[in-house]
């Protein structure tokens, strides 16, 4: 949605707030404590205060951005109108944990202490 304005200038407040001015001479204060404590990897270093407070106004898109690759982003529309910030994208997937026998010759067993400290071997190398 075009609102026929751009982002004039943005202002740190305190906690995750951010202080929004408009070309239009809007001001909306915008908390975006929910963005970052998402349970998203790209906003996992915003959580640090000194981090998030590195945020920038990028003219091209008019939104307000973290990150050398746009961790974070917020439309000019979102803030603008004040809406509820959508996380849309991958959810996160639970990866299955199946059993599976490993066959290790005897030998090896009896050299590495018996079965118990081989499954103690096996359990602490395993890749999760």
């Amino acid at each position: 949605m075009k609102t026929g304005n751009t982002i004039k200038s943005a202002k740190y407040l305190s906690g995750f707030k951010i202080k929004i001015t408009f070309s239009d001479g809007r001001v909306n204060v915008f908390d975006y404590e929910s963005m970052v404590t998402r349970d998203h990897e790209e906003s996992v270093p915003y959580r640090n205060i000194e981090k998030f407070k590195k945020f920038r106004i990028d003219n091209s898109s008019q939104s307000i951005v973290w990150g050398k690759d746009w961790d974070m982003l917020l439309t000019l529309d979102t803030i603008y109108n004040k809406n509820k910030v959508s996380f849309s994208g991958r959810k996160k997937v639970v990866d299955k944990i199946i059993p599976v026998s490993i066959y290790v010759r005897q030998s090896v067993v009896d050299s590495l202490g018996g079965k118990k400290r081989v499954r103690e071997i096996a359990q602490k190398n395993i890749i999760v």
